[in-house]
């Protein structure tokens, strides 16, 4: 160790030649290298403001940036199973075994309704009680100005009042945008409403005369009594099905046996204690020319941008390099600066797909161009074990595992105080089935779009979808002038596999789909064939921004 005579005279030689300065910068040197005993000395707190004012404030701002954003897994303790879930029954004593104990109960008439108090909650009804509006989730409308579920839900409650019918709930409900489910009474009767592509499920039950509504099919399975999965590991396991990117359900199976789901475009009808699956959206597409789709694409997704980076105290845009991410950034550049937003793009780091390493490093231009901080976040290797992340995520979706390591990143990178959002659905007005060379759209057609593989041919996957076409009552004569394989892209594809994918997300951060509006993709689909195929909407918004 060096002598006390030696220090004195080394910090005479710093004085001489740099003054106190130099000394000081030494002595930190010094105390960083010494051997033994305590290698750093923290300095005092006069002397850190007096020569570092300004690194002082932005370790403090660097700590208390941590503190407000914990990722969700820290928050949460790995223990929201059913995270922003929901379940409903005609019983007044729901299910206490199946309920997680932190959920909130309400009676909605003679039904009751249990949900994670993280799911947004909303509830009006009229002063004679016979009618009510509950919303699970967030809602806005566009025509109104709506931007929440609070302003929302006195307007739906009115829709229905002075009227003996659910027309004006229907009419009202058609272009709400938001990620929602509504449940609306009068009386005993209940309509259920999913929001424009489904992507807050509702899945239900009558098996064995008990009626059973909740958002995840599992939790919907066990209050029947009815956990088996048979169908759905009969597709999953299937040795034909063969799809790299995934594989997802098809048709009427859901992950239990006996449970369905409500999909988009239709509605759940409950009266006099029987459920019906109804369709509902009947506008038929306009004849629009480029620049007014443009226009009308342009100006709802401003509004469900603006209303979207207000829920949360910061908001991540889930960025790519693709048309519909890019799309938003364009529409909506100036909201995204004005709300200090930020940009993420998640990597296989250990794959390292050329396509996937192009996507990030566009996406990377894009956020440096758009003046946002970019985050780059790894997905990591699906590794199904035993650690804590996994107990809760096999308990709430215990027959089909669709991406879990995203759903793992998102957990665990992402505050419960956050954001994301997320552009998927553009592809509904962009023509996601280009091949359209059919004399008539049969189940074996929508076999052959669920899959390329060899599974397309097996029996059970072609009655599987006769069934959806009639549960869903796809036909020509419902269509409203849409083709029938636009809808089956925007019903089967969004209602399932994606909704799916969001409800895994929901165990972290707060999932805004931009995107999910009809007005926007209406607008989109009243394009002719030829201009939805050259993406004409993003053309002209890109003609316009440069982006």
């Amino acid at each position: 160790m060096t002598s006390q005579v030696e220090l004195l005279r080394q910090a005479f030689w710093h004085l001489r030649k740099g003054g106190p300065a130099q000394v000081r910068q030494w002595n930190i040197r010094r105390l960083a290298t010494e051997q033994g005993g305590e290698r750093r000395l923290p300095l005092p707190q006069a002397g850190l403001t007096r020569d570092y004012p300004r690194l002082n404030e932005a370790w403090k701002h660097f700590a208390e940036h941590s503190a407000v954003f914990p990722p969700a897994s820290e928050a949460r303790q790995y223990a929201n199973a059913f995270a922003q879930g929901w379940i409903l029954t005609a019983e007044s004593s729901p299910h206490p075994d199946l309920v997680p104990r932190k959920w909130e109960t309400h009676s909605i008439g003679s039904w009751i309704i249990s949900h994670d108090p993280d799911l947004e909650f909303t509830q009006a009804k009229d002063q004679t009680g016979q009618i009510e509006v509950l919303i699970l989730g967030h809602t806005t409308d566009s025509e109104r100005r709506l931007r929440t579920s609070a302003k929302v839900a006195p307007a739906l409650l009115k829709s229905l009042e002075g009227s003996t019918d659910w027309a004006g709930l229907d009419r009202m409900v058609t272009w709400l945008g938001g990620r929602f489910i509504i449940v609306a009474r009068r009386g005993v009767d209940l309509r259920v409403h999913v929001d424009a592509m489904a992507t807050r499920s509702c899945y239900w039950s009558d098996q064995g005369g008990r009626l059973v509504l909740a958002s995840h099919s599992a939790l919907v399975a066990a209050a029947c009594g009815t956990p088996s999965a048979k169908q759905a590991q009969w597709v999953l396991s299937h040795k034909n099905y063969v799809n790299p990117a995934g594989k997802c359900l098809p048709g009427m199976i859901a992950p239990h046996d006996g449970v369905k789901l409500v999909f988009a475009n239709c509605f759940l009808e409950v009266k006099d204690g029987q459920a019906t699956h109804r369709r509902f959206f009947d506008t038929p597409p306009e004849k629009l020319s480029i620049a007014e789709a443009t226009e009308r694409y342009l100006s709802e997704l401003r509004f469900q941008m603006d209303a979207a980076l207000d829920r949360r105290p910061r908001s991540v845009l889930a960025l790519t390099s693709g048309s519909d991410s890019r799309a938003i950034l364009a529409g909506s550049l100036d909201l995204l600066q004005d709300a200090g937003a930020e940009a993420m793009t998640y990597h296989f780091f250990e794959r390292n797909a050329d396509h996937s390493r192009k996507d990030l490093l566009g996406a990377n231009r894009l956020a440096e161009l758009a003046e946002l901080n970019h985050r780059v976040l790894n997905v990591p290797k699906h590794e199904a074990g035993s650690d804590p992340f996994w107990a809760m995520y096999r308990k709430t979706f215990p027959s089909w595992a669709r991406f879990p390591s995203l759903a793992r990143m998102y957990y665990e990178s992402f505050s419960a105080e956050e954001s994301v959002i997320i552009g998927i659905g553009g592809e509904v007005g962009t023509a996601f089935y280009r091949d359209r060379d059919y004399p008539a759209i049969t189940p074996e057609v929508l076999a052959s779009k669920f899959t390329q593989s060899e599974f397309q041919h097996d029996p059970r996957l072609i009655e599987t979808m006769d069934e959806y076409m009639q549960y869903t009552q796809l036909s020509e004569a419902n269509s409203a002038g849409h083709d029938l394989l636009d809808l089956f892209y925007w019903e089967h594809r969004m209602s399932s596999w994606a909704a799916y994918g969001y409800s895994e997300a929901d165990f972290g951060p707060d999932v805004v789909l931009p995107l999910n509006s009809r007005r926007l993709l209406h607008a989109m689909l009243s394009l002719p064939y030829k201009d939805r195929l050259k993406r004409s909407v993003y053309r002209q918004l890109t003609s316009w921004s440069s982006i």
